[in-house]
């Protein structure tokens, strides 16, 4: 992707949600969210920069999302890999 991506996830109850961006090596390159949702689609943007609103490098990056229900009845992890190109 260039300039920006967008991560869809759909989220069957009200739940809390953390996405976090890491390196290839698995250093953590950015919290996206980290946040209560309600039930129903969502999306997020990641604009190709960290937590210090520098531009990343090209390269391989992988997206973590966390999925806790409220209730605490779940909890779920997906990782995706993201390419970057400058």
């Amino acid at each position: 992707f260039n300039p920006a991506t967008t991560i869809d996830y759909t989220l069957p109850v009200a739940s809390t949600i953390r996405l976090d961006i890491y390196d290839i090596r698995g250093n953590l390159v950015r919290r996206l969210l980290h946040d209560a949702q309600t039930a129903g689609s969502h999306q997020e943007q990641w604009d190709g920069r960290d937590d210090r609103a520098q531009v990343v490098a090209s390269g391989v990056y992988f997206y973590r999302l966390t999925i806790r229900s409220n209730d605490g009845q779940s909890h779920r992890q997906l990782v995706k890999k993201m390419l970057f190109m400058k």
